[in-house]
């Protein structure tokens, strides 16, 4: 997500769905250099109270490019599953009534 003119990665939020809005607001607490980061506001749904979670940077290439994006031909990186992909398999596995 593109927030004050840098992108950040929402990759290691709990629990969020593809779509989904994000707060977003800048802390100047949080931050290696001390001048401060992202951080993502969520309400969590058991407690009802307000939790930030720190955003990462994404770093680019001299051509654009994510740094740390998967390079044709080198690697294969899937994203990492989700809440929605684990319950579909679940139901799978339930209506062939198989463990595995």
């Amino acid at each position: 997500m593109a927030y004050r003119g840098e992108t950040w990665s929402a990759r290691e939020l709990p629990d969020l769905v593809v779509g989904e809005r994000v707060e977003v607001l800048w802390s100047p607490l949080q931050g290696d250099d001390g001048q401060g980061r992202a951080v993502a506001v969520r309400i969590d749904p058991e407690s009802r109270r307000t939790v930030y979670h720190p955003l990462t940077r994404v770093e680019h290439d001299e051509f654009g490019f994510r740094s740390d994006a998967p390079v044709t031909g080198e690697t294969y990186a899937s994203p990492p599953e989700g809440d929605l992909e684990s319950n579909r398999k679940k139901l799978a596995r339930l209506a062939s009534g198989t463990d595995s």
